[in-house]
This record gives structure tokens, C-alpha cells and sequence, in this order.
């Protein structure tokens, strides 16, 4: 996790520990506190949004993408250290020379494709403008797989906003409706 994913993270920590004890304390109503984790929320798609469009412009569907043709040179496998253990990471690189010192020059891809994929083969390589990185259209992170993946969490994290401001709304009518009430009954 980035500095500014694990930032923003330490933000919504902040604010919704700040929210659940200011309800807790009665000092707020339900709707206050429903009207301050839509922000929250919105985080994870306006967080994802960026990765669909790169996604989404280097398999295809929308313009931006350059491609260029390279030739594989190497090809290697990897167990890395992750939190939970170690993790298989398959490489391949179309630079000369050493490819694991050769930033911008090596690509991920899952086990799949890695396996279909032999040094000699040309393959398409993409890049965004303004970002150094090379993309694979069937490599980590940029496979329809994984844009299914974060569509899925943009719409569940849509839905969760929706359902915060239905509460917000239905919370602020029936006290609206109390408040007619009350006061109707006080004129009659």
C-alpha cells in the first residue's frame, strides 16, 4: 500500500472513530453520522475509478493507450514474501541483459498466460501517458478479471452510499412528519 492509500486510510479511521463516539456520547444524531461515512464510502470507488480507466484504456475500450511490439527475452518465476506467506510471481522481461534490474522493462502476468508465453514470442506492451509503467493487457492488476473485480467493488461501494443516503433521507422525513405532527396537535 501506497503512502497516500495508507494517509487516506488513517483519515477515515480518524473520522469515523470520531463519528461513532460522538454518537455514542449523544452529542449527534443517526443521520449525522450516516451523512459522515458517505465520504468514507466514496473513497474506495474514486480510488478504484483511476484503475478502471487504466484498465479499460489499455484493453481497448477507451483511447489513450499506446502499444508497441517487443520480442520476450527472459522469463522467470518467483516465490516472494508476502504478509500471509510467500506468493508465486510470474515474470517476463524483453530486455537485453539482466531483466530483474531493468525498470520498465519487465511485466507480471498470471500463471496462465505466463505459461503460453515462451522467450522469442513478440508481444504488445502498452503504456499511459505520464505513467513510466509498461502494461500487459493480460498481466496483474490490467486483466479483465481484475477489472471485473473492481467494477464489482465500485458498484457494491455506490450501492453502500445509496443505502447511507436512503437513511439520511428517511431518518430527516419521519422527523419532518413528527415535527407536523407535534405541531399540529399543538394548534389543535
Amino acid at each position: 500500500m501506497d503512502v497516500k492509500a495508507l494517509a487516506l486510510v488513517g483519515v477515515v479511521a480518524v473520522v469515523v472513530t470520531t463519528g461513532v463516539v460522538l454518537l455514542g456520547l449523544g452529542k449527534w444524531k443517526v443521520q449525522h453520522f450516516l451523512a459522515l461515512l458517505i465520504p468514507c464510502v466514496l473513497i474506495l470507488p474514486i480510488l478504484s475509478c483511476g484503475n478502471l480507466y487504466k484498465t479499460a484504456r489499455i484493453q481497448g475500450w477507451f483511447p489513450g493507450a499506446t502499444e508497441s511490439k517487443v520480442t520476450i527475452t527472459q522469463k522467470w518465476h518467483e516465490k516472494r514474501r508476502v504478509r500471509y506467506g510467500k506468493m508465486d510471481c510470474y515474470f517476463i522481461s524483453w530486455a537485453q541483459g539482466d531483466a530483474q534490474d531493468a525498470p520498465g522493462l519487465h511485466g507480471r502476468l498470471n500463471p496462465e498466460a505466463w505459461h503460453e508465453v515462451q522467450p522469442g514470442d513478440i508481444i504488445d506492451v502498452y503504456h499511459i501517458p505520464g505513467d513510466p509503467s509498461p502494461y500487459l493487457r493480460n498481466g496483474i492488476g490490467t486483466s479483465t478479471s481484475g477489472f471485473v473485480f473492481d467494477v464489482v467493488l465500485f458498484v457494491i461501494a455506490l450501492g453502500i452510499v445509496a443505502v447511507l443516503i436512503g437513511g439520511i433521507i428517511n431518518a430527516d422525513f419521519r422527523e419532518f412528519l413528527k415535527d407536523l405532527v407535534l405541531r399540529a396537535a399543538e394548534r389543535g
